[in-house]
């Protein structure tokens, strides 16, 4: 019925418009159109790439292995001959500390294994001796065993000597100390002229051949990951350029606190090109890559 009551009014719409009012009415309910200008910056272009799925993991390339030289005897630092970013050997050369203690050590534990040596000489000929008095009968079982325990008692303290001559030897070796492994230098903590005790940290050395990623991943995504998965790297300092590596480890245990699993991916360092410490983002390949639509994330 409402429907009805409107024709009329319809109906003499046409007759209003003619008269000239409608103009201004038709204007103002037709909303004006807004105008966009797009620049070539506000566009982007879709392609279609291989994705591969995986678990996404990230965090910092450190060093697999990581090595602090200590000092093993106290003195003071004679000479360091490397520095930070310094590359060394196995075996090299890298700090001389001056420990005069050690070395009078070594002086006087040498003189003892020589009077040892002179103490047992005496008691052996002692010992000879008695042996042939007592096949004459001119000396009782008593004073027979009584030199054979007094040359014994020598021998005893020869071996004594020259064990505690080995040990200031080897004090004294420790003054110079030398690089366990090949690597570069990444701290030095002493300057020569210190004086320094025992067991104090006097450089740290890296082995950045290999650089390894460890990240936290929920139980259920590190259930899809296997020891020798292959991962695809990428690098903030070094952008348009992927990398590879392999999953090392996995912790047999999640995190009781974040009720998270670490994961282990190795990536190999050749040349020494990478920087240990540098962000980079991983992505474990748990399945066979497939092709999507993508565009650039900055579109």
């Amino acid at each position: 019925m409402r429907f009805l009551r409107l024709l009329p009014i319809l109906a003499l719409a046409p007759g209003i418009l003619a008269c000239g009012g409608g103009s201004e009415e038709t204007a103002a309910a037709t909303p004006a159109r807004a105008t966009v200008t797009l620049t070539p910056g506000d566009l982007a272009v879709a392609s279609t790439v291989e994705l591969a799925e995986g678990v996404a993991m990230s965090g910092s390339l450190e060093p697999v292995n990581t090595v602090e030289i200590k000092t093993q005897v106290a003195g003071r630092v004679r000479r360091v001959h490397v520095n930070r970013g310094t590359g060394v050997r196995r075996g090299q050369l890298l700090v001389e500390i001056e420990a005069e203690g050690v070395r009078g050590q070594v002086a006087s534990m040498r003189a003892q294994v020589l009077s040892a040596e002179a103490d047992l000489a005496l008691a052996r000929q002692r010992l000879e001796s008695a042996k042939r008095l007592h096949a004459a009968g001119a000396i009782s079982d008593i004073d027979l065993k009584s030199s054979e325990a007094a040359f014994q008692a020598a021998d005893a303290q020869v071996a004594a000597a020259k064990a505690m001559a080995t040990t200031a030897s080897e004090n004294e070796s420790h003054r110079a100390i030398v690089s366990p492994i090949d690597g570069v230098v990444s701290e030095r903590f002493v300057e020569e002229g210190e004086a320094v005790k025992d067991a104090v940290a006097v450089l740290t050395i890296v082995d950045t051949r290999t650089l390894e990623l460890i990240a936290q991943v929920g139980v259920d995504e590190a259930m899809k990951v296997r020891v020798g998965a292959p991962v695809a790297f990428t690098l903030d300092a070094v952008s348009g350029q992927a990398f590879t590596g392999r999953v090392a480890r996995i912790d047999p245990r999640a995190d009781p606190a974040t009720r998270q699993v670490g994961i282990a991916s190795r990536l190999p360092n050749p040349g020494l090109r990478l920087v240990a410490g540098q962000f980079a983002r991983g992505r474990v390949l748990t399945g066979a890559a497939r092709q999507v639509v993508a565009i650039p994330a900055t579109a």
